[in-house]
């Protein structure tokens, strides 16, 4: 917006821009004229408003600036007023100038003398001082401040004696009986933290700030000698480099006639001038003399961290010689060291959750704790394990049990025991328990076996023969199980049972051995050994089922085995029983049965075979009261069936034996008398099945045809005509199975009829046939099929 010089200007400028306005067409321009008054108006207030505006602003800046004006005028009276000060004291120091030196002497002694009176007041005060802080140590919580002044005091010690090292001697010695306090307090103050340190594991237990606070303390320590060491050996290394000189060499030629003396001077290392003055430059660097006075002692300081281990050792080794009170070893002091060691033993676990925790990663703290513990208990017990040391079998066992528990507790901190020495040992000395066990329980065996054989038979209510030696057996071996349980676990329980169990297999032994004497046993005992093995066999699985609830989930399949052989052995051993019955009672038959095959047996008013039936039938009726299973009576009853069948095939070939050597002999079989032979068998046949048949539910009928087909056999080759005696071989396997080949030499021994050389033959073409011998122990002979 132009600004105008006048009224009149501004008129006219009016006018003209009206008429610009108004030169268009009328109508549009008459139109407008109320929009453009309001248009005008508009901007002469905007004018307005503006100047307004301006005219404010230049009103207070106007007034700040009179403001300033003002300040200035004050400022400039004030610096009139101090350049008059300035003028007087000028005026008054020119006055002085003369005496400066004086002065600055005055203004030196006067810093001196402050400074040695502060100096001195902190010396005198440093008993005071040592003794607040000695006051302040009984408060754990402010150690790292009584650390902190401690150091203070050190430093002060330290510098002052520095200080006085030109002093004499009995000035040194009052100062030094006047820092004592510190020395003593300094001492104080390191046994501090090192009973602190000693008793880690009750610190961590009760106040683990405490223990982090001597950590600190001495983590501070080790850095500070950490420190020293580095600038001791920076100084080290610039005094080395300061003590080097640079030789200035400088050539300078001479007359040939000091040639020889030249080379005399460079053998020496040495250039001199022409007047004689070394020429040799020593270039020396600024040093600092707080370096210059480090000691190379520096470098030995100790480290912190190996003191506080050597602490804990110490404590530790003076913890096991405490608490084991210098026992002897002995058998009577195991216990006494073995409580001990279980209550050391639990530290391990509060090392690991509480102690660790407070001590710096590099310390390693639990593997010192560990290898020192497990050093202490091995030292401690490996006496014991000596083979010179002689140790009862119940200290033994209690020693094995601590060890399997200090083991458990080992491997439930994550330590490996593997390699542990003290288990190694253990491990060594075990067998004499295991022997200790054995022995106990063999003597305790045969103790049962002189009652068994000693003592008679009785008889449950329902006439079952017994006697109560399983009972006391697995009483006694229950026993052994309890006191083994109570202590020992894992591979060392395990021992226990395959002792227990070797026992048992040796009570089944003795009995064997004790039934071998077949003739001198009482039927009544043998039923009574029967039942006694079965019921042996009952009471050995309720032992495996306890036993396998005494062992870890591992060792069960273990366990089982054991225990399951020697259940089926007593069952076994059971069996073999009912075969020596059998045999018992065959001793009884033999009487009888010996007769057959000779002239009394052939006779028409004897009747062999009936005798034997009836007194068999008498064992039978005894027996199945006798036996407490009818499975044992159903196999005396097939065994002993069996065995008289086989009675006749052993009788025909002993006696055919004896009657090979005369042809007079009434077995010498002629074609006149082997009808009467036959007619007897076929008598006996008859009456064996008769026999059978009251057993129908024991003796079935396919069974009874296998057993009589033997007999019927016999009928067959000594009726048959010569010409088809070898007919019969595609079936005599199946009937006679090893005794094939010796039933029939003695049936051609018998048969005087059959021609040598078809003898031969048939005999050669039998033992192709026969298959190799058995192995089998004739007590299981007759095991059930």
């Amino acid at each position: 917006m132009a600004w105008f010089q006048s009224p009149a200007a501004a008129k006219q400028s009016a006018l003209t821009e009206v008429q610009r306005i108004l030169s268009g067409s009328e109508n549009s321009k008459l139109d407008r004229i109320q929009q453009l008054k309001a248009t005008f108006e508009k901007k002469k207030l905007a004018v307005e408003t503006q100047l307004s505006a301006a005219v404010q602003t230049q009103v207070e800046e106007s007034r700040k600036g009179m403001d300033l004006l003002q300040k200035s005028i004050n400022s400039v009276k004030e610096m009139r007023s101090n350049f008059d000060d300035i003028d007087r004291v000028w005026q008054d120091i020119n006055t002085m100038l003369l005496g400066y030196d004086n002065f600055r002497r005055i203004f030196m002694a006067r810093r001196n003398l402050r400074a040695t009176l502060a100096q001195l007041e902190e010396y005198n005060q440093i008993p005071k001082k040592a003794a607040e802080i000695a006051e302040a140590m009984k408060n754990n919580a402010k150690l790292e401040e009584v650390w902190k002044d401690v150091r203070r005091l050190e430093k002060l010690r330290e510098s002052v004696l520095r200080e006085s090292r030109d002093v004499s001697s009995s000035v040194l010695n009052v100062m030094g009986k006047h820092f004592e306090c510190v020395i003593t307090l300094s001492e104080d103050f390191r046994r501090h933290l090192w009973d602190i340190l000693a008793h880690a594991i009750q610190f961590a237990k009760s106040e683990p700030e405490t223990l982090v606070r001597v950590l600190k303390i001495l983590e501070m320590e080790d850095r500070a000698a950490q420190r020293v060491r580095e600038r001791t050996t920076r100084a080290a290394v610039k005094k080395e480099r300061v003590t080097r000189t640079r030789v200035v060499r400088k050539k300078k030629e001479k007359p040939k006639s000091d040639k020889k003396k030249k080379n005399k001077k460079k053998k020496k290392g040495k250039y001199e001038s022409s007047s004689g003055s070394s020429e040799e430059e020593i270039i020396e660097e600024d040093v600092d003399p707080e370096d210059e006075e480090e000691d190379d002692d520096a470098l030995l300081l100790p480290d912190k961290m190996s003191e506080a281990c050597d602490v804990i050792r110490r404590t530790i080794n003076a913890q096991f010689e405490t608490r084991l009170d210098g026992k002897a070893t002995n058998g009577e002091d195991l216990p006494h060291i073995l409580a001990h060691l279980s209550q050391m033993l639990e530290d391990l676990t509060v090392i690991q959750e509480d102690v660790i925790q407070c001590f710096p990663p590099r310390y390693n703290i639990f593997e010192l704790y560990k290898e020192e513990y497990q050093q202490g208990i091995t030292q401690a017990l490996l006496p014991f394990l000596s083979p010179f040391m002689p140790l009862k079998p119940g200290d033994l066992l209690l020693l094995a049990a601590w060890t399997e528990e200090y083991h458990y507790h080992l491997t439930r901190l994550g330590i490996d025991t593997e390699t542990d020495t003290l288990a190694l040992a253990v491990k060594k000395k075990m067998p004499e328990f295991m022997k200790h066990i054995e022995s106990l329980l063999g003597e305790w065996v045969m103790n049962l076996l002189r009652v068994e054989l000693a003592g008679e038979v009785d008889h449950t209510p329902e006439g079952h023969c017994i006697t109560h030696g399983p009972e006391d057996l697995f009483m006694f071996t229950h026993q052994q199980v309890n006191v083994a349980s109570e202590k020992l676990r894992g591979q060392y329980l395990i021992d226990v049972f395959t002792a227990c169990c070797n026992a048992l297999f040796n009570y089944q032994k003795q009995q064997l051995s004790v039934l071998s004497d077949v003739g001198s046993i009482d039927p009544e005992l043998i039923c009574a050994v029967v039942n006694n093995h079965n019921r042996a066999s009952k009471l050995t699985n309720e032992l495996r089922d306890r036993c396998l609830k005494l062992v870890h989930v591992s060792l069960e399949p273990k366990t089982n085995e054991m225990f399951q052989a020697v259940s089926k052995s007593f069952i076994t051993v059971s069996r073999q029983a009912v075969s020596v019955l059998v045999e018992r009672i065959m001793v009884d038959l033999s009487p009888e049965l010996n007769s057959i095959w000779t002239e009394r047996w052939v006779r028409p008013d004897s009747n062999v075979i009936g005798d034997v039936i009836t007194t068999a039938e008498d064992y039978f009726k005894d027996c199945q009261k006798w036996l407490s299973l009818a499975y044992f009576f159903t196999k005396l009853v097939k065994e002993l069936a069996e065995r008289l069948v086989n009675y006749y095939l052993e009788r025909l070939v002993e006696n055919a034996k004896v009657a090979s050597g005369s042809t007079k002999d009434p077995l010498a079989l002629t074609p006149a008398n082997v009808d009467k032979y036959v007619s007897r068998m076929e008598e006996d046949d008859l009456a064996l099945r008769s026999w059978f048949q009251k057993y129908p539910s024991i003796i079935r009928t396919e069974f009874a045809e296998q057993i009589l087909n033997r007999l019927q056999m016999i009928s067959v080759w000594l009726t048959t005509p010569p010409v088809n005696i070898t007919d019969c071989f595609d079936t005599v396997w199946d009937v006679w199975e090893q005794r094939t080949v010796p039933v029939a030499e003695a049936i051609f021994k018998l048969r005087t009829d059959i021609d040598k050389k078809l003898e031969r033959e048939a005999l050669v073409q039998l033992k192709l046939k026969q298959p190799p011998p058995s192995t089998e122990d004739p007590l299981l002979r007759n095991v059930d099929r």
